[in-house]
């Protein structure tokens, strides 16, 4: 799923630099898997959210911009759980990842994910340890400014695009992704989308639709009786 910089069933590319790219791309719906890791939070418990992550575990909180200037050890693996219940969630401060391990992120909104400015998530890391599954109640994630993202992104139910302005187009921005993304349509006048060949690796946990099929026949069958 991951095997280009930019999976999309639509893509609308008015300038970006895209390494690799496929189009027409239907991809199953991460919403149940974001939340089956919701439920088991609120079911079970997860751990307390904090701005320095230095164990390994699953972490939880609803305010989304918690998410926002995070910095993680990832001596063991770590999961992010976000549940976010303000209408949206800006990341306007730097996550940083340290470690060998990998960091899963499990995001649902009611409102845009925008990430702005010079922020950058997992710079200078390795793409394929950093990994956001985002449910379909988030109309769009926008990357404005000049951020950098390291890593991929699940989201094939969501817009992935530039700063529109209210003014229509792909908006502008000077974009840097590193990875892989999946998404519902790709939108941008400007950037660079840089597929890694790590992320060919990487396994995308969600719930395909299954469709079986019930097939009746008529059989005759003839009984001779003497």
């Amino acid at each position: 799923m991951f095997g280009t910089a930019v999976t999309a069933d639509r893509i609308e590319n008015d300038g970006a630099t895209v390494t690799s790219s496929r189009e027409g791309i239907s991809a199953p719906s991460a919403s149940s898997r974001v939340e089956e890791r919701i439920e088991e939070c609120q079911t079970d418990g997860c751990d307390d959210w904090t701005g320095s992550i230095n164990s390994g575990g699953t972490y939880y909180t609803e305010a989304g911009d918690d998410f926002s200037g995070v910095d993680i050890d990832t001596s063991d693996d770590v999961d992010l759980v976000v549940n976010d219940r303000t209408g949206g969630v800006d990341i306007s401060d730097d996550i940083t990842v340290s470690g060998s391990g990998d960091v899963t992120v499990y995001l649902r909104s009611d409102g845009d994910v925008t990430m702005g400015g010079s922020t950058s998530i997992n710079d200078g890391g390795n793409p394929e340890q950093f990994l956001m599954y985002v449910h379909s109640n988030v109309p769009a994630i926008k990357l404005t400014g000049n951020p950098t993202y390291v890593g991929g992104i699940y989201a094939p139910e969501t817009s992935l695009e530039g700063d529109q302005g209210g003014g229509g187009g792909c908006g502008a921005g000077n974009v840097e992704v590193t990875g892989s993304v999946v998404v519902d349509n790709f939108c941008f006048e400007n950037g660079e989308f840089n597929h890694d060949p790590a992320m060919d690796s990487v396994e995308v946990e969600v719930d395909a639709d299954t469709i079986k099929y019930l097939h009746i026949s008529e059989n005759h069958v003839e009984v001779e009786l003497n």
